[in-house]
């Protein structure tokens, strides 16, 4: 069947189209905004419903276990000589000359 239409036709129902189409996204538009402003009332009027969480049960807690009982320190004695090197057996005013015979500082 060949394509009965002049190319006049064709290109007024291709325009006809594209009106249709452009009034129909202006009509979804409009509706579009009237939805957006209506719902921005509520939340600015504060109307929309709150819903609260309810709060878990609290945890009762077991009574903690009684605490060790802590043995005082013992109280110290003597005094302790401070930790000294050793140096091969020989004191270390020996060791000082040995090393100062040697030539060292």
């Amino acid at each position: 069947m060949p394509n009965t239409e002049s190319p006049q036709n064709v290109d007024e129902t291709e325009d006809k189209a594209m009106i249709d189409m452009q009034e129909q996204l202006r009509k979804d538009a409009a509706s579009w905004a009237k939805e957006r402003a209506s719902s921005s009332a509520l939340r600015q009027g504060g109307d929309l419903p709150i819903a609260v969480a309810n709060k878990p049960p609290t945890r009762v807690r077991k009574p903690a276990a009684s605490a060790v009982a802590v043995v005082p320190a013992k109280p110290v004695t003597a005094v302790k000589k401070p930790f000294g090197m050793s140096y091969d057996g020989v004191t270390t005013a020996e060791h000082i000359t040995d090393m100062i015979n040697r030539g060292r500082r």
